[in-house]
């Protein structure tokens, strides 16, 4: 595959398919080189067209809460005496 740049998903699927043939290449040889083009090339593209926006923080603690079955205090406190499943150490130093 010639290493171009990746305007297309059919261009994106074939970096990604080129990155998985170069991955176990040596160190300091043309296709770790290789290697390092496509994956600078592909995150480019992902920055671009498949971007992850950071989660709203009150929606993150809300869904951690929701998973542990916790109040959003528990999470930040998660040794506290409401608690059963985080016992606390006895001299009440970490360790």
């Amino acid at each position: 595959m010639e290493i171009k740049a990746i305007h297309d998903e059919a261009g994106y699927r074939a970096a990604l398919a080129e990155l998985d043939r170069t991955w176990d290449a040596p160190k300091g040889s043309p296709g770790s080189d290789r290697m390092e083009v496509l994956t600078i090339l592909i995150a480019d593209y992902e920055r671009q067209h498949h971007a992850i926006e950071d989660p709203d923080p009150i929606a993150l603690l809300e869904s951690m809460s929701w998973r542990r079955a916790a109040s959003p205090a528990r999470i930040w406190n998660p040794a506290s005496d409401h608690d059963p499943g985080f016992p606390k150490c006895s001299t009440g130093a970490a360790r």
